[in-house]
Parts: structure tokens; C-alpha cells; sequence
């Protein structure tokens, strides 16, 4: 199964299917399932972009941290808009060219796997 790691507090907000576009500067012709991880790392900047915004999330202490949390579908890749950032829930940047991967079909899983961390989209063996 393919795996994208994601650093906490996103991995979870997708996890709890409040993010369902997960923002990258880069795209992939892959489709299809995909495990979401949580990264060893705690975005800082973003909790605090969160928190401006009021969405809720648990204190970084109490989030999972190197394991999959969820698996999802990724069904398409598209430009990042201003349209999009609702289920994004990162700023659009005017001239950034960043990416939309839409994601459907999240189930957060009721007992996290673990995993190493990497970079990019990269294959785990799934139970």
C-alpha cells in the first residue's frame, strides 16, 4: 500500500476527516488507497495557524506519532485554490504552486501501525 506521512496536527485533522485535501508542492499520477501517517514531528507554526481559526484538535502530547492513524482513497490531484481551502485548511499563497490531493473514503483506524518515517509517497506493507 502506498503511504504519505503527514507531521501533527494534519495527520490527525485528516485522520478525523476535517482535512480532505492534503496540500504538496508536488503531484503524482498515483490513485487509489493510501495509508495516512503521522510523523514523528509536531508542526508548530501550523497548530498555531489552527488555533487562529479555532479548529479543534488535541494538544501535541496526546497526538500519535510515527504510525499510521488512517487510510484513505486518493482520488484525484488538482491545482490548489482559493475554493479549496476549506477542506484544505492551508492558506492559498498567490503564486505558490501547490497541489490539492483529494481524499475520500477516510477511516481512522482503531489501532495505529507503526512506521518510519519517509519522504514522498513510498510503499509499506499493510497487515
Amino acid at each position: 500500500m502506498k503511504c504519505l506521512m503527514l507531521k501533527q496536527p494534519w495527520a490527525y485533522l485528516v485522520a478525523t476527516g476535517v482535512k480532505t485535501i492534503e496540500t504538496r508542492t508536488w503531484r503524482t499520477k498515483y490513485r487509489g488507497p493510501l495509508a495516512i501517517a503521522a510523523s514523528q514531528a509536531y508542526d508548530l507554526h501550523g497548530g498555531r495557524y489552527l488555533r487562529d481559526r479555532s479548529i479543534l484538535f488535541p494538544a501535541p502530547y496526546e497526538l500519535v506519532r510515527g504510525a499510521v492513524v488512517a487510510t484513505a482513497t486518493l482520488r484525484d490531484v488538482v491545482a490548489y485554490t482559493p475554493e479549496l481551502v476549506p477542506q484544505g485548511l492551508c492558506p492559498h499563497t498567490e503564486g505558490e504552486e501547490r497541489y490539492g490531493w483529494l481524499l475520500e473514503d477516510i477511516q481512522m483506524l482503531a489501532q495505529t501501525v507503526p512506521v518510519k518515517g519517509r519522504l514522498g509517497l513510498f510503499d509499506i506493507t499493510w497487515p
